[in-house]
C-alpha cells in the first residue's frame, strides 16, 4: 500500500507530478513485498526492475477482474 489517499493519487496523477510519484513510490517499496491482497478504494504502489515507477488506485474487485486508475513514471 502507499499510504496516500485517492484525492492524493489523482492529484499528482494530474499534475503529472513525477518528482512526488517517485518519492511515494519509492518509500513504499521500503518493505519489497511480493504481493498484497488488493482492498476497494486503497492505493498500491510498485516499482519494476527496469525502473518503472507506478502508483494505482483500485476502483473495483470481483471474482473476475479488478478496475484501477494508474499513473507511472519510468526513472
Amino acid at each position: 500500500p502507499a499510504n496516500i489517499s485517492a484525492e492524493r493519487f489523482y492529484g499528482l496523477r494530474s499534475r503529472k507530478d513525477e518528482a512526488g510519484l517517485s518519492r511515494i513510490v519509492s518509500d513504499a517499496c521500503l518493505d519489497r513485498k511480493t504481493s498484497v491482497a488488493l482492498l476497494e478504494g486503497h492505493v498500491y504502489a510498485a516499482m519494476s526492475k527496469a525502473g518503472k515507477y507506478c502508483l494505482f488506485y483500485v476502483e473495483s474487485v470481483d471474482e473476475t477482474s479488478i478496475k484501477v486508475e494508474a499513473c507511472h513514471v519510468l526513472i
